[in-house]
């Protein structure tokens, strides 16, 4: 069957509870799971992380320890096209690298319910000898500490549980391991001590005043554990520019934004009836700030 064919047709049983569907999409889950452990056809390989990307809902658990086991194997298998070795000049477009790629991307359906999991694979992938798989486990990281205000508003009360689980886990790291992965570390620091929570394309609701909350929604507690890990990072090394890149970031608990609109807040604010245009002003007077525990 066309690849795109069953990724629809399982994509429409994800949600079918019978024991038939259960049986076939434990069938498929195996026989990926089989794949990934021992497949050596590149194309093959590709269409089976693309099929776990849609199971992965149904089979969560099992998802991050199958993808850390894939991408520390796939190294030694020499990758084949068709039968056949894949030539060094097929190499750019057919590689592990791409391969090690579109497993970060199967992260995705699950980063939320195994956040510290998640880390630990990001973090180890962003020191990757491929610089395109440490750029895109890097970026994918640093978005997994992202204020998502579908998530921070999901609740009957705003939370920061995610920002607060990532500083958690960062700071259970040795001395060693914040030194060797602190630009990514720092990267993600600075999402958490962000003031701005920004307007997501497709909100249609208010911004509540983010300052006014802050403390309820634990965003005060969260900031200063950043802040605790960040001063413990400051001495690890002597060196100008890892401290310099600490201090910056730093810097980020103290910084306040401009008040400024963007094409998407300003969509939000149009998509509500009756509401006034957002001008700088009024963003200002809305406080959407995080960094103000007033």
């Amino acid at each position: 069957m066309d690849l795109e064919l069953r990724l629809a047709a399982l994509s429409k049983l994800m949600d079918n509870k019978s024991e038939a569907v259960e049986r076939r999409l434990g069938e498929e889950f195996r026989r990926i799971e089989s794949v990934l452990a021992h497949g050596i056809d590149y194309d093959q390989l590709l269409g089976a992380l693309k099929i776990l990307t849609v199971l992965a809902p149904r089979f969560h658990g099992a998802i991050l320890p199958m993808l850390a086991n894939f991408v520390t194997s796939i190294r030694a298998r020499n990758l084949t096209h068709d039968g056949e070795p894949i030539p060094k000049s097929r190499l750019r477009y057919r590689s592990v690298g791409h391969l090690i790629r579109e497993a970060i991307d199967v992260v995705s359906p699950v980063r939320f319910l195994y956040i510290e999991q998640a880390v630990d694979f990001l973090l180890a992938l962003s020191r990757a000898e491929e610089e395109e798989v440490r750029k895109h486990a890097a970026l994918t990281l640093e978005n997994l500490a992202n204020f998502d205000l579908d998530i921070f508003f999901g609740g009957p009360r705003p939370r920061c549980t995610i920002q607060a689980r990532i500083v958690g886990h960062l700071g259970q790291l040795d001395n060693q391991q914040l030194v060797t992965n602190a630009n990514v570390i720092l990267r993600v620091l600075r999402k958490a001590l962000s003031p701005v929570l920004k307007a997501i394309p497709g909100l249609i609701r208010p911004l509540p005043s983010i300052a006014a909350q802050s403390r309820a929604a634990g965003i005060a507690q969260m900031r200063a554990d950043t802040l605790v890990l960040l001063k413990r990072m400051y001495p690890l090394d002597e060196e100008i520019g890892y401290r310099r890149n600490v201090l910056n970031t730093l810097d980020e608990a103290t910084r306040r934004e401009r008040p400024t609109v963007d094409s998407d807040t300003g969509r939000c604010s149009n998509a509500i009836p009756n509401s006034p245009r957002l001008s700088s002003e009024s963003c200002h007077d809305r406080s959407l700030t995080t960094c103000s525990d007033d």
